[in-house]
């Protein structure tokens, strides 16, 4: 699988899948919408050729830098940074936890020895209908993977409220407390990160029209307003952005990435 990941903020993302091809520019109609003003409404072109995706100049004004390379056609390669206009881009091909092998905790519901048991992995993959008891167990598995890491308490303590808000924010304002929709949560314990991926069957989060809001006056009013129409609080976006070093929406906001890596 192939993306482009675009910088937001310091540690925010948003991931595009390039599935058979997309494309970039200010317009609305582009499937990746940069809005800059050096940006032309249909930039460039990023079209699939075999297992390789090369990008095209769509005659521009102000072209496309590749690794600070101005290029009007390249195949892209795996950490290219695509500078068009005054945005960042870069082109990747690692899904970062690739293929799983789900335990499905609805089925089988887990006892707190089991629990244990599967935090003592690096790698779990739970899927679950959304239901508050599955939600918990899936939080204190990954309490357990994070008590096992050489992080100093004060990021532990991060990391957890990080997967508390990850995980709910999927119950609550992803599948809205449906029960008959799943989520799936993933935890790698590698060794130079930490990362969770947790994704629901919502409709999708407009993260960007969220933040911009909790940006603007009171967070905490902003974060009650959203919360009344249905929608994740701007205040629970800060939660995550303060205790984790890169958050990643993929899908149209459906998937959420959270990564914390370790420091020697």
């Amino acid at each position: 699988m192939a993306y482009l990941r675009l910088k937001i903020t310091r540690n925010l993302e948003k991931v595009f899948n390039l599935d058979d091809g997309i494309t970039i520019g200010r317009a609305p109609t582009n499937q990746i919408q940069l809005l800059n003003a050096a940006v032309s409404r249909i930039h460039a072109r990023v079209i699939k050729e075999g297992q390789k995706y090369r990008i095209l100049d769509a005659g521009s004004r102000s072209g496309i830098k590749i690794n600070k390379v101005k290029v009007e056609d390249k195949i892209l390669e795996n950490g290219d940074i695509l500078q068009i206009g005054q945005m960042v881009l870069i082109y990747e091909e690692d899904d970062f936890l690739g293929e799983q092998e789900y335990i499905n905790i609805s089925q089988t519901p887990l006892t707190p020895a089991q629990i244990a048991e599967l935090g003592k992995r690096d790698k779990v993959a739970l899927v679950f209908n959304t239901s508050h008891e599955f939600v918990e167990q899936a939080v204190q598995i990954g309490e357990s993977i994070v008590d096992r890491t050489s992080f100093d308490e004060s990021a532990k303590m991060q990391l957890v409220m990080g997967f508390r808000e990850a995980i709910g924010n999927a119950e609550r304002h992803g599948n809205k407390y449906d029960f008959n929709k799943l989520i799936r949560v993933v935890y790698e314990n590698s060794p130079d990160k930490l990362t969770l991926s947790v994704e629901d069957e919502g409709e999708g989060f407009d993260f960007e029209t969220v933040l911009k809001k909790s940006q603007q006056g009171d967070a905490i009013t902003a974060a009650r307003e959203r919360y009344q129409e249905g929608g994740i609080g701007g205040l629970g976006m800060r939660v995550m952005m303060k205790c984790m070093d890169q958050i990643m929406y993929f899908n149209g906001g459906t998937r959420l990435v959270i990564i914390k890596y370790k420091k020697n």
